[in-house]
């Protein structure tokens, strides 16, 4: 007899629904929780990084970042989350290990994090606003702009946030555990402006 198959659910199924919060008329933010996602840790290993680099970047299209930042193509994106270290953002395809794997070889590590994170998008000419009341570094435009990223905290849960677009655009990440923490604390520092939460 087959197993049944679990079907990953994300931490916010019955949270994230359409709806407004907070100050009534035109919301100045928008909440969208990004699932389906698929999304990796990917690690050098060895003394050759520009040999791994280079593999890559051949492979995605996209140069891997040194520093905290974010670079992208198509639907893949490389997120520096430390010396050597990102966190790879796919869409929804099962191609994102197997093309890491692939390309990588013996020179990195690749580890799947897909369904292990909670993942929003922040927009809205109100989105740094709210985000400067929970994260403790500086969002203003001239310290951080389109493919700046950070590992930081926002109310004492780690995150990783990177921006996206002018909007100005912002994605948080924190791990599963804390998804439904960092929602209600993001709906909290938006209210005063107006939140809308769509799907």
């Amino acid at each position: 007899m087959l197993e049944p198959i679990l079907a990953r659910r994300s931490a916010l199924a019955t949270v994230a629904m359409p709806s407004h919060h907070g100050a009534a008329g035109t919301p100045g933010v928008t909440l969208t929780e990004l699932g389906g996602l698929r999304l990796a840790s990917l690690a050098a290993r060895g003394a050759d990084i520009d040999g791994f680099r280079a593999a890559v970047e051949r492979e995605f299209g996209a140069a891997l970042p040194l520093r905290p930042g974010r670079s992208a193509h198509g639907t893949t994106a490389f997120v520096c989350s430390g010396r050597h270290q990102w966190l790879v953002v796919g869409g929804a395809s099962g191609e994102l290990l197997p093309r890491l794997a692939s390309c990588v070889g013996e020179s990195g590590y690749v580890t799947d994090l897909t369904g292990s994170r909670t993942v929003v998008r922040i927009s809205g000419t109100r989105a740094r606003d709210g985000l400067m009341k929970l994260l403790p570094i500086d969002l203003h435009e001239d310290a951080f702009c389109v493919g700046s990223a950070a590992s930081t905290v926002a109310v004492r849960m780690p995150v990783q946030i990177w921006q996206t677009d002018e909007g100005p655009t912002y994605e948080i990440t924190a791990s599963r555990s804390y998804g439904l923490s960092l929602w209600k604390a993001l709906l909290a520092a938006f209210a005063e402006y107006g939140c809308e939460t769509v799907r």
